[in-house]
């Protein structure tokens, strides 16, 4: 059953607090930052396996999206006071990741600003203001920790006209079938040298 690519928005404002110019009041004054904004999905190769999309299977490279921080300090694209970004899911590979996020030419008015870059997680079909994902300043990074190891195939075997996989838990996975790809000699040979090796 194919499925949708999926999607999450997300919003942000950037301002910086300025002395208090001719106004009402003594308080500093809020002045909006603008600049550039780029948003790179964290994969080991920059692309993500799509074998369930919609349309057939295909591999997607995911290209940076650069947005704009507009006149009101708030992300804008094509005239949207967001941007939606790509979200790996259970019908992809990998099926999560994260963004980095980095700015770019902020200012206000003429003067340059400086904001630290961050990741964050993806999360398909949601909300995301930048807020409540960035760094706290003066805080370190969050380091990356190695999760538990996945699974892994652990054997392949020739069944008829079908391959079985099995991983290293003992447990088969959908034989799959060789259809017209039994014709070629060639491809024979390549499986029964393959599971020659594995076992």
């Amino acid at each position: 059953m194919p499925y949708p690519l999926r999607y999450m928005t997300v919003v942000g404002n950037l301002s910086a607090l300025v002395a208090d110019g001719a106004d009402v009041g003594d308080v500093p004054d809020a002045m909006p930052i603008t600049g550039k904004v780029e948003f790179r999905l964290i994969t080991s190769d920059d692309y993500v396996l799509c074998p369930d999309a919609t349309g057939g299977p295909t591999i997607k490279y995911v290209a940076p999206i650069i947005a704009n921080i507009d006149v009101d300090g708030d992300i804008s694209w094509q005239g949207l006071k967001s941007v939606k970004l790509f979200t790996p899911d259970a019908h992809t590979n990998p099926t999560s990741a994260a963004y980095n996020v980095r700015f770019t030419g902020l200012k206000y008015g003429t003067t340059p600003v400086t904001i630290e870059g961050f990741n964050f997680d993806a999360v398909p079909d949601a909300t995301i203001n930048l807020t409540s994902v960035a760094r706290v300043p003066g805080t370190k990074p969050s380091p990356v920790t190695v999760g538990p190891r996945g699974r892994g195939v652990d054997s392949v075997r020739l069944v008829g006209n079908t391959v079985v996989f099995s991983d290293d838990s003992g447990t088969d996975y959908p034989a799959v079938p060789l259809g017209s790809l039994l014709d070629s000699v060639t491809i024979r040979q390549a499986i029964a040298y393959s599971v020659a090796l594995s076992s």
